[in-house]
């Protein structure tokens, strides 16, 4: 039976309740490799969307002294090129920190944690929904892959603004005593109209 996975409790801005929720995800080709962007998290309480907002960090000056640790370095490195959000800067971490086989999230938050009390980097708040929309708007007209819109078109207008909506399902099986592999896979859920902003969910088989 496949279950929800990343069920967490956030604050609606719909029904303003403390609810469990579940991140919607859309899915862009490039290069001929496919990339998953967090578009909406929905409340699993009143099956309202709502906007995904992180913190982006940003670097304002370079240390005077010594950073106290190699991993303040690569993360003030890593920000040199322009400000990151969380995702981001782990990507860019994992792939320039050369001969390091982890780094890990609670390490690097330590790390931002010590870089903004000493004003070196400052946190902004960044609307992930609203970069979603503007890259994911971009790139499937240039590939022609948007889909005509069920609303616009009940009303007889043929408007191409349509992409599918996706969350993350898992599966899980025992195969011997202190074995267990798990099958993760986006299942679509949904359709979203990045034109006139029409939104069909239909998250029932995750309840």
């Amino acid at each position: 039976m496949a279950h929800l996975r990343g069920l967490t409790t956030r604050l609606c801005g719909n029904c303003g309740k403390m609810a469990t929720h579940k991140t919607l995800y859309v899915k862009t080709e490039s290069a001929g490799r496919s990339k998953w962007l967090r578009i909406f998290w929905v409340c699993l309480s009143c099956n309202a969307p709502n906007h995904v907002v992180v913190p982006r960090y940003m670097l304002e000056t370079k240390p005077l002294s010594p950073p106290p640790a190699e991993l303040v370095e690569d993360v003030t490195l890593a920000l040199e090129c322009g400000p990151l959000d969380f995702d981001e800067l782990m990507q860019n971490l994992r792939i320039g920190r050369k001969g390091i086989c982890h780094t890990f999230n609670s390490d690097v938050r330590m790390a931002l944690q010590y870089l903004t009390a000493n004003r070196i980097v400052t946190e902004h708040k960044d609307d992930l929904t609203d970069r979603t929309i503007t890259e994911v708007s971009a790139k499937s007209r240039k590939a022609n892959h948007l889909k005509l819109c069920p609303d616009e078109r009940s009303r007889g207008v043929e408007t191409r603004g349509v992409v599918s909506l996706y969350a993350q399902r898992h599966t899980g099986m025992n195969t011997r005593p202190g074995t267990r592999i798990v099958k993760r896979w986006f299942a679509h859920v949904g359709l979203y109209c990045i034109q006139c902003g029409y939104l069909s969910i239909k998250l029932s088989d995750f309840y």
